[in-house]
């Protein structure tokens, strides 16, 4: 029995390890535990958010920190179970509390949690081997609470970066529409460097989406910043600029449209597990799964 409960709890900790690893320095890795419960929580709270449309905005956050409360309870009762079996012969207990009444899983439970934010508590270790071992879970927790931080710190700049790329397109559609002027009715040069740079940003986007996944489930609770409404009009400049008599307009435009073709596959692969190769299709897909109100035709 006691090989059962070790052999349990070096399961479960290797399960957290791995998909730690997989979330924050091996994001390709596939079938990662964050991301079936990113996934999970994103299709249940959804349903729920096309009731009250501005909860949809929590979404993200919750799937964080569901992610970070999945690993502790990994580690927790990983480290619970190697305990389990030692309670009643391997650990003293503080003057005041019946041995015979604190030998169960939930002490072993109240052992771990202590041991992983390094509180001492009512369980005093006499072997060696789980002192060593107690040591090792509050250097883990502290471990998990710094990855857990850099974490959160790299998917803001991820999530501005994203936001203020769709408010810079949202606005130079509408000065689009406004004004009639658009990329295309520029100097070559200038209407150039808007589609080239157009490209680059949503190149970064991908790049950025596919370290972080997470981000996805972060919704910026408005149109005007929302990649996903914005997607259709640089698809329309794409073309233009494929259809014009300048060379340099025709390189860009075909650019704009390779990377807005990249982008919206990451889409369709990952987070709405379709097998298109239809831009429209997966945008359409991509406005209902983020809950925009649909494309805006330019």
């Amino acid at each position: 029995m006691t090989v059962a409960f070790h052999l349990g709890g070096v399961l479960l900790i290797a399960v957290a390890f791995f998909d730690i690893f997989q979330t924050l320095f091996h994001p390709l890795g596939a079938g990662a535990i964050s991301d079936w419960i990113s996934c999970g929580i994103w299709k249940v709270l959804r349903h729920f958010a096309m009731v009250v449309p501005r909860s949809v905005t929590y979404i993200g956050p919750i799937i964080f920190v569901l992610i970070l409360f999945s690993w502790i309870a990994l580690i927790v009762l990983g480290f619970a179970l190697i305990y389990r079996p030692h309670m009643a012969a391997e650990f003293v207990l503080a003057p005041g509390l019946d041995p015979a009444r604190h030998q169960d899983f939930a002490d072993a439970l109240n052992v771990s949690l202590g041991a992983l934010v390094t509180l001492g508590g009512d369980f005093n270790a006499k072997s060696k081997f789980l002192r060593l071992l107690m040591g090792m879970e509050g250097i883990l927790g502290f471990g998990l609470l710094t990855a857990s931080v850099s974490w959160l710190l790299s998917i803001y700049p991820v999530l501005e970066l994203r936001r203020s790329f769709a408010q810079k397109a949202y606005l130079l559609r509408e000065a689009h529409r406004g004004t009639g002027v658009g990329p295309l009715e520029l100097p070559p040069e200038q209407g150039f460097q808007i589609l080239f740079d157009a490209a680059t940003e949503l190149t970064r986007l991908r790049n950025t989406l596919v370290q972080f996944p997470v981000s996805y489930y972060f919704h910026p609770g408005q149109n005007e910043t929302s990649l996903v409404v914005i997607v259709d009009y640089l698809s329309e400049l794409s073309r233009r600029a494929i259809d014009s008599s300048e060379p340099s307009m025709r390189l860009a435009g075909t650019m704009l449209k390779n990377s807005i073709r990249d982008y919206l596959a990451l889409i369709a692969d990952d987070f709405l597990h379709m097998r298109v190769s239809d831009v429209l299709e997966i945008q359409l897909a991509y406005v209902e799964d983020q809950m925009a109100r649909g494309l805006q035709r330019f």
